[in-house]
Protein backbone atom coordinates (compact mmCIF):
# COMPACT_ATOMS: atom_id res chain seq x y z
CA UNK A 1 0.00 0.00 0.00
CA UNK A 2 1.05 3.42 -0.56
CA UNK A 3 1.07 5.38 2.20
CA UNK A 4 0.48 8.69 0.06
CA UNK A 5 -2.65 7.02 -1.07
CA UNK A 6 -3.87 5.90 2.15
CA UNK A 7 -7.24 5.23 0.24
CA UNK A 8 -5.86 3.73 -2.58
CA UNK A 9 -7.66 5.84 -4.98
CA UNK A 10 -5.23 4.85 -8.00
CA UNK A 11 -5.96 0.92 -7.75
CA UNK A 12 -9.03 0.81 -9.90
CA UNK A 13 -8.55 4.40 -11.60
CA UNK A 14 -7.60 3.43 -15.16
CA UNK A 15 -10.43 0.04 -15.21
CA UNK A 16 -12.96 2.22 -14.24
CA UNK A 17 -12.86 4.78 -16.76
CA UNK A 18 -12.98 1.89 -19.08
CA UNK A 19 -16.26 1.13 -16.86
CA UNK A 20 -17.82 4.52 -17.38
CA UNK A 21 -17.03 4.28 -21.32
CA UNK A 22 -19.88 1.09 -21.21
CA UNK A 23 -22.55 3.57 -19.92
CA UNK A 24 -24.40 0.18 -18.51
CA UNK A 25 -27.24 0.67 -16.57
CA UNK A 26 -27.50 -2.40 -14.95
CA UNK A 27 -24.37 -2.30 -12.78
CA UNK A 28 -23.89 -4.19 -9.98
CA UNK A 29 -20.52 -2.90 -7.77
CA UNK A 30 -18.83 -5.29 -4.76
CA UNK A 31 -17.38 -3.19 -2.47
CA UNK A 32 -14.99 -4.53 -0.24
CA UNK A 33 -11.72 -5.87 0.91
CA UNK A 34 -9.30 -8.83 0.01
CA UNK A 35 -12.83 -11.06 0.35
CA UNK A 36 -14.16 -9.64 -2.32
CA UNK A 37 -10.66 -8.94 -4.48
CA UNK A 38 -9.83 -12.40 -4.22
CA UNK A 39 -13.20 -13.74 -5.50
CA UNK A 40 -12.33 -12.32 -8.74
CA UNK A 41 -9.53 -14.84 -9.17
CA UNK A 42 -11.21 -18.04 -8.05
CA UNK A 43 -13.33 -20.24 -10.83
CA UNK A 44 -16.31 -19.50 -9.15
CA UNK A 45 -15.96 -15.70 -9.99
CA UNK A 46 -19.25 -14.12 -9.36
CA UNK A 47 -17.63 -11.56 -11.82
CA UNK A 48 -17.94 -13.84 -14.85
CA UNK A 49 -20.77 -11.52 -15.52
CA UNK A 50 -20.17 -8.53 -16.94
CA UNK A 51 -22.85 -6.74 -15.23
CA UNK A 52 -20.76 -7.21 -11.68
CA UNK A 53 -17.86 -4.51 -11.30
CA UNK A 54 -14.83 -6.09 -8.69
CA UNK A 55 -14.26 -3.09 -6.30
CA UNK A 56 -12.49 -5.13 -3.40
CA UNK A 57 -8.91 -4.33 -2.16
CA UNK A 58 -6.84 -6.42 -0.17
CA UNK A 59 -6.17 -5.22 3.37
CA UNK A 60 -8.41 -2.51 3.15
CA UNK A 61 -11.02 -1.09 6.12
CA UNK A 62 -14.56 0.32 5.99
CA UNK A 63 -12.60 3.99 6.58
CA UNK A 64 -10.56 3.36 3.40
CA UNK A 65 -13.35 2.51 1.76
CA UNK A 66 -15.52 5.13 2.39
CA UNK A 67 -12.86 7.39 1.43
CA UNK A 68 -12.80 5.81 -2.62
CA UNK A 69 -16.45 5.44 -2.24
CA UNK A 70 -17.00 8.19 -4.75
CA UNK A 71 -14.36 7.06 -7.30
CA UNK A 72 -14.77 3.36 -6.41
CA UNK A 73 -18.68 3.29 -6.62
CA UNK A 74 -20.67 6.61 -7.27
CA UNK A 75 -18.66 7.52 -10.38
CA UNK A 76 -20.01 4.34 -11.94
CA UNK A 77 -23.51 5.40 -11.87
CA UNK A 78 -23.97 1.52 -10.63
CA UNK A 79 -27.73 0.39 -10.33
CA UNK A 80 -26.67 -1.50 -7.40
CA UNK A 81 -24.07 -1.31 -4.85
CA UNK A 82 -23.39 -4.50 -2.37
CA UNK A 83 -21.15 -3.39 0.67
CA UNK A 84 -19.05 -6.15 2.32
CA UNK A 85 -16.46 -4.75 5.01
CA UNK A 86 -15.46 -4.67 8.51
CA UNK A 87 -13.35 -7.66 9.04
CA UNK A 88 -9.74 -5.48 8.58
CA UNK A 89 -11.44 -3.03 11.05
CA UNK A 90 -11.46 -5.77 13.73
CA UNK A 91 -8.20 -7.40 13.16
CA UNK A 92 -6.48 -3.69 13.42
CA UNK A 93 -4.96 -4.06 10.04
CA UNK A 94 -4.17 0.01 10.17
CA UNK A 95 -4.56 0.37 13.95
CA UNK A 96 -7.32 -0.09 16.38
CA UNK A 97 -11.17 0.83 15.13
CA UNK A 98 -13.99 0.49 17.04
CA UNK A 99 -17.40 -1.26 16.22
CA UNK A 100 -19.25 1.95 16.49
CA UNK A 101 -16.55 3.22 13.86
CA UNK A 102 -17.36 0.23 12.12
CA UNK A 103 -20.71 0.80 11.96
CA UNK A 104 -20.54 5.04 11.09
CA UNK A 105 -18.25 4.05 8.09
CA UNK A 106 -20.86 1.34 6.56
CA UNK A 107 -23.46 4.02 7.27
CA UNK A 108 -22.09 7.02 5.21
CA UNK A 109 -21.34 4.75 2.21
CA UNK A 110 -24.74 3.79 2.49
CA UNK A 111 -25.62 7.80 2.93
CA UNK A 112 -23.55 8.27 -0.26
CA UNK A 113 -24.99 5.85 -2.30
CA UNK A 114 -28.70 6.60 -1.54
CA UNK A 115 -27.92 10.39 -2.47
CA UNK A 116 -27.13 9.27 -5.76
CA UNK A 117 -30.33 6.78 -5.89
CA UNK A 118 -28.30 3.67 -5.57
CA UNK A 119 -29.89 0.41 -4.39
CA UNK A 120 -27.41 -1.27 -1.50
CA UNK A 121 -27.26 -3.90 -0.45
CA UNK A 122 -25.43 -4.95 2.78
CA UNK A 123 -23.11 -8.58 3.55
CA UNK A 124 -22.50 -9.85 6.88
CA UNK A 125 -19.07 -10.48 7.66
CA UNK A 126 -17.66 -13.36 7.19
CA UNK A 127 -17.19 -15.55 10.30
CA UNK A 128 -13.49 -15.70 11.41
CA UNK A 129 -12.42 -17.42 14.94
CA UNK A 130 -8.69 -16.22 14.47
CA UNK A 131 -6.36 -14.44 12.71
CA UNK A 132 -3.67 -16.10 11.90
CA UNK A 133 -0.95 -12.45 11.33
CA UNK A 134 -2.96 -10.77 14.61
CA UNK A 135 -3.32 -14.08 17.25
CA UNK A 136 -3.78 -12.34 20.50
CA UNK A 137 -7.47 -10.66 18.70
CA UNK A 138 -10.40 -12.26 19.54
CA UNK A 139 -12.85 -11.36 16.92
CA UNK A 140 -16.07 -13.51 17.26
CA UNK A 141 -17.69 -11.27 19.85
CA UNK A 142 -17.20 -8.53 17.33
CA UNK A 143 -18.23 -10.05 14.25
CA UNK A 144 -21.35 -10.88 16.00
CA UNK A 145 -22.19 -7.38 17.12
CA UNK A 146 -21.40 -5.96 14.13
CA UNK A 147 -23.20 -8.52 11.89
CA UNK A 148 -26.20 -8.23 14.65
CA UNK A 149 -26.04 -4.56 13.87
CA UNK A 150 -25.80 -5.23 9.77
CA UNK A 151 -28.75 -7.00 10.04
CA UNK A 152 -30.66 -4.65 12.15
CA UNK A 153 -29.56 -1.88 10.04
CA UNK A 154 -30.77 -3.43 6.79
CA UNK A 155 -34.47 -4.66 8.28
CA UNK A 156 -34.82 -0.91 9.50
CA UNK A 157 -33.59 0.67 5.91
CA UNK A 158 -35.61 -1.79 4.18
CA UNK A 159 -32.31 -2.97 2.34
CA UNK A 160 -31.53 -6.45 1.17
CA UNK A 161 -29.19 -8.66 3.27
CA UNK A 162 -26.48 -11.21 2.18
CA UNK A 163 -25.72 -13.47 4.65
CA UNK A 164 -22.45 -15.13 3.91
CA UNK A 165 -22.29 -16.11 7.69
CA UNK A 166 -24.61 -18.50 8.67
CA UNK A 167 -23.93 -21.42 5.65
CA UNK A 168 -19.86 -20.66 6.72
CA UNK A 169 -19.58 -20.70 10.32
CA UNK A 170 -18.39 -23.95 12.23
CA UNK A 171 -19.42 -24.73 15.98
CA UNK A 172 -16.50 -22.43 17.32
CA UNK A 173 -18.02 -19.46 15.15
CA UNK A 174 -15.15 -19.43 12.60
CA UNK A 175 -14.98 -20.67 9.43
CA UNK A 176 -15.66 -23.93 8.29
CA UNK A 177 -12.10 -25.42 7.03
CA UNK A 178 -13.84 -26.89 4.18
CA UNK A 179 -14.65 -23.42 2.47
CA UNK A 180 -11.18 -21.58 3.93
CA UNK A 181 -7.71 -21.20 3.14
CA UNK A 182 -6.71 -19.92 6.43
CA UNK A 183 -9.53 -19.41 8.51
CA UNK A 184 -10.58 -15.55 7.49
CA UNK A 185 -9.88 -16.21 3.55
CA UNK A 186 -12.78 -18.45 1.18
CA UNK A 187 -11.20 -20.82 -0.92
CA UNK A 188 -12.66 -21.96 -3.99
CA UNK A 189 -15.65 -23.90 -2.36
CA UNK A 190 -15.76 -21.05 0.15
CA UNK A 191 -16.67 -18.28 -3.02
CA UNK A 192 -18.89 -21.18 -4.22
CA UNK A 193 -21.04 -20.66 -1.43
CA UNK A 194 -20.90 -16.59 -1.55
CA UNK A 195 -21.46 -16.83 -5.23
CA UNK A 196 -25.17 -19.10 -4.48
CA UNK A 197 -25.95 -16.94 -1.23
CA UNK A 198 -25.12 -13.95 -3.25
CA UNK A 199 -27.02 -14.41 -6.20
CA UNK A 200 -30.34 -15.81 -4.39
CA UNK A 201 -30.33 -12.29 -3.32
CA UNK A 202 -29.05 -10.36 -6.68
CA UNK A 203 -31.33 -12.34 -8.87
CA UNK A 204 -34.57 -11.43 -7.27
Amino acid sequence: MNYFDWGELRHYHKSNLEVMKMKNSNLVVFMGDSITENWGYSKHSIFQNPNYINRGISGQNTAQMVLRFNQDVIALNPKIVVILGGTNDIAGTHGDYTNEQIKENIDKMCQMARAKNIKIILAKILPAAHYNWKPKIKPVPRINEINAWIENYAKANNYPLIDYYSPMVDNQNGLKPLYSIDGVHPNDNGYEIMKKVALSVLEK
